[in-house]
């Protein structure tokens, strides 16, 4: 994973997305790649991944996951 691999940000309407800073091993999410700087909603749910496996070189790392979990400030 790069240093500055990818970005979460919120849009002004609330909307939760992806980018791709143009990361080497790319940036996942719902197992679709993103394009360099795409941007790409996220839902509840989603799995996110950061890199790729590489398999040449020793201790190479391997790819970092999370799951999103959205909380909302809505009353019910």
């Amino acid at each position: 994973m790069s240093r500055q691999h990818g970005r979460i940000s919120m849009t002004s309407t609330g909307v939760v997305q992806l980018q791709d800073l143009a990361s080497t091993h790319g940036t996942w999410i719902r197992n679709k790649r993103l394009e360099a700087d795409e941007y790409r909603d996220i839902h509840d749910g989603d799995r996110i991944t950061f890199g790729s496996t590489v398999t040449s070189g020793p201790g190479m790392p391997k790819p970092t996951n999370f799951l999103v979990l959205l909380a909302t400030n809505k009353v019910l």
